[in-house]
């Protein structure tokens, strides 16, 4: 089911997993300005570097495209990109920036709990979730999830960004179920609505159709200030980096395939 602009109302009941939260953040800043040239990276280690050669005219799905730094990035290497976002912000955000760059994409305001249904089976390449499903509940999580695997095409490649259990927030604010918290009061999750914290068993689990690259998937940990999470965040989305008692923050990085067979 799509939303015209205009028309977009949170409380709707299609609404399923969006958390109506982004809808005030995307209003009130815009995420990464620059084209995300980082995430060719990604793409470039699976087709030894040729991306616009090798994945030209492939369809992939940005779930919660957010400002469309990443979909504006995709679109330039000529892939064909159908970007979503819960947010009606987002997605003008997104089209705005892909029209100043000459690029085209399908940019639809859509709750990715309806993936399926709107594109079809078998209908996708890549799928990209760069943090959306981690601002899930671990039943929509699960939803979701089977919903790409029905999305993908066989040999389909997925990436996702998951927060790791431990992290900065986890068990702080409303728990909801398992490890997702709503309302939490500090860090880098504070004011960004229902976050779900998975260790590493939980990530194994709710992607366990998937063929990992390496039969593994990647701990990217640091080490955030707390000062740096204490100051407002500029209409960028961006926070003065300041001193102060470091925190930890741990997301896992997962990428693979659909097996042939899945």
């Amino acid at each position: 089911m799509i939303v015209s602009a205009g028309t977009f109302d949170p409380t709707w009941e299609f609404m399923h997993s969006f958390d109506p939260t982004w809808e005030s953040v995307h209003r009130s800043r815009e995420w990464a300005r620059e084209l995300e040239y980082w995430f060719l990276d990604v793409l470039r280690r699976r087709f030894d570097g040729q991306v616009t050669i090798k994945l030209a005219g492939q369809d992939v799905l940005d779930l919660g495209c957010g400002g469309g730094a990443i979909a504006a990035t995709l679109a330039a290497a000529k892939l064909r990109v159908h970007a979503i976002d819960g947010s009606e912000a987002a997605v003008s955000l997104t089209r705005r920036r892909l029209a100043e760059a000459g690029l085209t994409a399908d940019v639809r305001v859509l709750d990715a709990a309806h993936i399926l249904e709107s594109f079809g089976p078998e209908s996708m390449d890549w799928v990209i979730d760069n943090a959306c499903l981690q601002c899930c509940t671990p039943e929509a999580q699960r939803d979701i999830v089977s919903q790409i695997r029905r999305v993908l095409r066989p040999g389909g490649w997925v990436y996702s960004r998951l927060v790791g259990a431990g992290s900065w927030g986890d068990g702080l604010g409303r728990r909801i179920a398992g490890g997702c918290y709503a309302d939490i009061p500090e860090g880098p999750a504070a004011g960004m609505g229902t976050t779900t914290f998975l260790d590493r068993d939980a990530v194994l689990a709710l992607w366990d159709w998937l063929e990992f690259c390496g039969n593994r998937i990647v701990q990217d940990h640091r080490m955030v200030s707390e000062d740096t999470y204490s100051a407002p965040a500029d209409p960028t989305g961006l926070r003065p980096e300041r001193g102060g008692a470091q925190r930890w923050w741990m997301e896992w990085i997962v990428e693979g395939r659909k097996r042939a067979d899945g």
